[in-house]
This record gives structure tokens, sequence and C-alpha cells, in this order.
């Protein structure tokens, strides 16, 4: 079941950082949580927010 919610998070963040083209103060908003615990997901799931500046 973990393994589960990991991959839903996962998914979650990674929707939010292409929706807001890897700005992290408007992804953590839009997930409800702080700039601080996305950094530590972004970290967990080895996330760059830079790969997702510039898409459309």
């Amino acid at each position: 079941m973990e393994a589960r919610v990991s991959q839903i998070e996962y998914d979650l963040i990674v929707e939010a950082l292409s929706q807001f083209q890897g700005n992290i103060s408007r992804a953590a908003e839009h997930l409800n949580i702080t700039r601080r615990a996305l950094g530590l997901r972004l970290d967990k799931y080895r996330l760059n927010y830079k790969h997702y500046r510039n898409r459309a």
C-alpha cells in the first residue's frame, strides 16, 4: 500500500511542477503543502524542478 501512496504522491508532484513550470512556490501552494515539505519530497523522489521550466 505504501508503494501505491508514494506513486500517487509522485504523480501529483510531477503534475503540479509541470502545470506551474517548475515554480516551487506555486506548486507547493497548489498541493497545499509548504515549500520546505515540497523540497523534501523532491529530494525523496530525486526530482529537479529545473527540469520542468519552460514547458508548456
